[in-house]
């Protein structure tokens, strides 16, 4: 249970960003949840006076009905047919006293308010009560809500009955469909979520759902409510104990819960221990807060892969740089913030000194966080109610940035993503698995990959030989995919082989002294790649060259495959000036004399798409300074 008391100290040591609006990504609002309270999407919104009168109402866009509610242990994750009531805000059924008059199902609707309104008024006249909350009891005690909500025409009933659903025969008899069915979908009239706030003319305060003198009264109020103490087994205290634990972890529908014992017949706990309690005893305070904060975390920073979640996060700072990361979307070094890079340089200087200064914005302010940790944490779900950690690692805040800079600085390679995207450094863990199986592969195959990776960033694991192998068989196959994305595979694959070979010490310049067989018929292909591009280039031809066209072919009988290439050459060099035929023809022969006690058939090895890459990169770079 390491992993959850780290998340309730998480939680303690950011008390002061709890309701705290913040906005992720995509602009959603978010915030980090008080104790005993969730998030809900509300369809109704309606506003009551402070004197508990009717004042108005709206129907909430599908977007714009995320609300914060109080919940109890038991609502937060109810299930069933008769689930429990939240305290405050909650469906029609459960708010609405004359729902029952409305209703197929009276005694039901009657049972569901008459729960609800139980639990209220204990809390309003409790000694934590909130005027505003007691408004909103006052107006539910006259029964009057749906008869309003009809009235205004937030809900729509014929022949004194709410109509269940919509459909093309009703809008040919009553016209334009209501906005109430656009926003609840598939969902019944009678379990629309809605949400109660309080305001008279003028006033300035915020609404019920933000407003901190609320929720901070319904803490109070029930945790004055909870029994069961006992021995908590995360922090070793006596507290009030929980066998309810939060689903709602990786986004607001995920039904999967990390640690669940309601399994009375199955294979839980049973065969081991005679009730569940005997396996642990877990605080309510406890599990509350520490799944909380794992929410909070995976929405601020977390990376969800079809489901598999990957996330770091440090105990005091929070933020830091996500282990899965390219250099580009952790610290954007992009290209033009790098255009100087040495390539020449075995150290990659330059880049090393930018990544540091990146890195340092990560590091303790003071003495007294040079403790601080970073936690690691792989999510995933093996059914859709049960979620397991599949990794988990803590390491010292400057360990793991020491990780994340042998990383980075070990795999710069001048990685392009397209026009739009080119850059020095590392390419992120999702990359690499994309580019090693393709985009299409099964996301399981993919996660795993991701998983695979993940231990070689944080735990300095070597790479797995089945995915650099992989990868050499993507990055030689250029004419089954689009040219965009084979020049994105072969430089993450030769990314990736810069760090497999890392003895070698190869980098993105290119190395004339360099006698490995594969590396110099990588520079050959090279070679004739740029020669007959730049002819075709002139044609205006955007037909593949004969040396992408036999790359595979290549790669497996090098030999034997360049005697066709270079047979296949001879068209291209014949209508080259005289001075470019020189200058292709010297880096043929320099390279042939280096072959010639090494050419053999053999497959070739992963270093031919490194010196292919790095040869293709300094003939295009001299083109690019003869140009200029």
């Amino acid at each position: 249970m390491s992993w959850l008391l780290d998340l309730y100290h998480t939680y303690q040591n950011n008390q002061a960003l709890v309701g705290e609006p913040q906005r992720d990504h995509f602009g959603n609002e978010y915030t980090l949840l008080p104790e005993s309270h969730s998030y809900q999407v509300a369809n109704i919104e309606v506003v009551i006076t402070s004197a508990g009168e009717f004042h108005s109402a709206q129907v909430l866009p599908k977007k714009g009905g995320n609300t914060l509610i109080p919940t109890t242990i038991d609502s937060a994750s109810r299930s069933g047919k008769n689930p429990p009531p939240h305290p405050l805000q909650d469906k029609l059924q459960y708010v609405a006293g004359d729902l029952a008059e409305y209703s197929q199902e009276p005694e039901r609707m009657k049972m569901f308010n008459d729960a609800y309104m139980t639990n209220l008024r204990a809390w309003c006249e409790s000694d934590f009560s909130n005027e505003r909350v007691n408004s909103i009891y006052t107006y539910l005690k006259k029964k009057s809500l749906v008869a309003d909500l009809i009235a205004h025409k937030i809900l729509f009933a014929t022949d004194g009955q709410l109509l269940p659903k919509w459909n093309r025969d009703l809008t040919d008899k009553y016209g334009e469909k209501p906005a109430i069915f656009a926003s609840l979908g598939a969902v019944e009239q009678t379990s629309a979520f809605v949400r109660f706030t309080v305001h008279d003319p003028g006033d300035s305060l915020p609404d019920i759902w933000a407003d901190k003198n609320v929720y901070q009264s319904f803490i109070d109020y029930y945790h004055q409510q909870l029994p069961n103490i006992g021995l908590d087994y995360v922090t070793g205290e006596e507290m009030p104990l929980t066998d309810k634990h939060p689903a709602k972890i990786r986004y607001g529908g995920d039904m999967a819960k990390l640690i669940s014992g309601n399994d009375t017949q199955g294979y839980t706990f049973r065969g081991r221990f005679a009730t569940k309690d005997q396996v642990a005893t877990i605080g309510y305070d406890v599990s509350d807060k520490g799944h909380k904060a794992l929410r909070w975390l995976i929405t601020k920073q977390g990376r969800n892969f079809d489901g598999r979640v990957f996330l770091a996060w440090s105990g005091v700072e929070v933020t830091v740089p996500q282990p899965e990361d390219s250099s580009l979307s952790i610290f954007g070094l992009s290209d033009s913030n790098l255009a100087k890079v040495d390539t020449t340089d075995v150290t990659n200087a330059n880049f090393a000194e930018q990544f540091n200064k990146a890195l340092s914005g990560y590091l303790p302010k003071d003495n007294l966080k040079t403790q601080d940790r970073v936690y690691i944490m792989v999510l995933d779900s093996a059914t859709p109610g049960r979620m397991d950690i599949t990794y988990y690692q803590t390491l010292d805040k400057e360990q793991y940035l020491n990780r994340l800079r042998q990383w980075h600085t070990s795999m710069v390679w001048y990685l392009n993503y397209g026009k739009e995207k080119r850059f020095w450094g590392a390419p992120g863990l999702r990359d690499i698995a994309d580019a090693a199986f393709g985009s299409r592969a099964k996301s399981q195959l993919l996660n795993t990959s991701i998983s695979r990776l993940l231990k070689c960033v944080v735990d300095n694991a070597p790479l797995p030989r089945d995915l650099i192998q992989q990868l050499y068989w993507q990055a030689s196959r250029p004419l089954t995919m689009e040219r965009w994305e084979w020049e994105k595979t072969i430089s993450i694959a030769c990314s990736v082989l810069r760090r497999y070979y890392k003895e070698e010490q190869f980098t993105m310049a290119i190395d004339k002294e360099q006698t490995d067989r594969s590396f110099l018929y990588g520079r050959l292909l090279a070679v004739a790649d740029v020669l007959e591009s730049g002819v075709l280039r002139t044609e205006n031809s955007n037909r593949a060259t004969n040396a992408l066209r036999y790359m595979n072919a290549f790669s497996q009988r090098p030999l034997s495959t360049w005697k066709i290439i270079e047979q296949n050459l001879q068209p291209y060099i014949s209508k080259l000036a005289p001075q470019l035929r020189t200058y292709y023809q010297s880096y043929f022969d320099e390279i042939n004399d280096k072959l010639q006690t090494t050419m053999t058939d053999d497959a070739l090895d992963g270093k031919y798409l490194i010196g292919y890459h790095s040869q293709r990169f300094d003939l295009y770079q001299k083109k690019s300074e003869d140009d200029d």
